[in-house]
């Protein structure tokens, strides 16, 4: 009788404890080749970019390798050439496009004189005065306010008992730029210790966990995944393989 009570108490006290909220996983993918990477002129925040025909195939790609995710949540930057790898990567899906969030904090680093430049080509004299590229600083800002409203947003305790299933994540799809991931795995999410090149399409997995006492912590699952795309023709990009990241690289922090 004494152990039968004791398992009762044990499963009313269990049935009342809030779990914390279950992990978020992270999907966060760089945007498709456009024909300034193919040119290997440096984008930044101008506009207008389309994607080239790999481009558009690495996208389709993505789209087949996330196929079997189903996502809480889908954000990406408000920048043409995002919006475009987020639509061709849900064609299958394209109910969810209804649900994305477009964020202008989620946008690549503005890089000032650079930007519609050739990579290489120097300056116009008094350009990097007067057009300098956005500060790192200012960058991991704006990265941390969203990632900080994503958590918050999804931080409250969640009114079911600690029971099997209780733990699955929560999907994030994430598509973004070259420079800002960079900022975002090293200076923000801080899974990275140096600054990287991330493929076209590539993927990042990073678990957001909570804990009972309403702290996160930060789990990188796998970094710059590509194998979606390497039996695509032409890829990785041409003109020297450089991108926005490559300039983010060289900024001073």
């Amino acid at each position: 009788l004494g152990l039968a009570l004791l398992q009762l108490l044990v499963k009313v006290a269990m049935a009342n404890v809030q779990a914390p909220p279950r992990p978020l996983r992270l999907h966060l993918v760089r945007h498709g080749q456009t024909d300034a990477n193919l040119a290997g002129i440096c984008q930044g925040q101008t506009d207008g970019w389309l994607l080239t025909p790999l481009g558009r195939k690495q996208a389709h790609a993505l789209g087949a390798t996330l196929a079997g995710v189903d996502f809480h949540e889908l954000h990406c930057s408000d920048l043409g050439r995002t919006k475009e790898t987020t639509a061709l990567a849900l064609a299958e899906r394209s109910h969810l496009l209804e649900s994305v969030s477009y964020d202008k904090r989620l946008r690549e680093l503005m890089l000032g004189w650079r930007q519609g430049k050739r990579f290489g080509d120097p300056p116009e004299p008094g350009a990097e005065k007067a057009n300098p590229p956005e500060p790192i600083a200012d960058v991991s800002v704006r990265a941390t306010s969203w990632l900080m409203d994503l958590i918050e947003r999804n931080a409250a305790p969640e009114e079911e008992a600690l029971v099997e299933g209780a733990t699955a994540t929560r999907n994030v799809f994430v598509m973004s730029h070259g420079g800002f991931l960079n900022c975002m795995f090293r200076d923000v999410l801080q899974v990275v210790d140096e600054k990287m090149k991330l493929g076209n399409c590539c993927i990042t997995i990073v678990d957001v966990v909570y804990d009972v006492n309403g702290g996160h912590r930060f789990e990188l699952r796998s970094l710059a995944e590509d194998d979606h795309v390497l039996n695509l023709e032409n890829y990785p990009a041409p003109a020297a393989g450089l991108t926005d990241a490559d300039v983010y690289n060289d900024l001073p922090i």
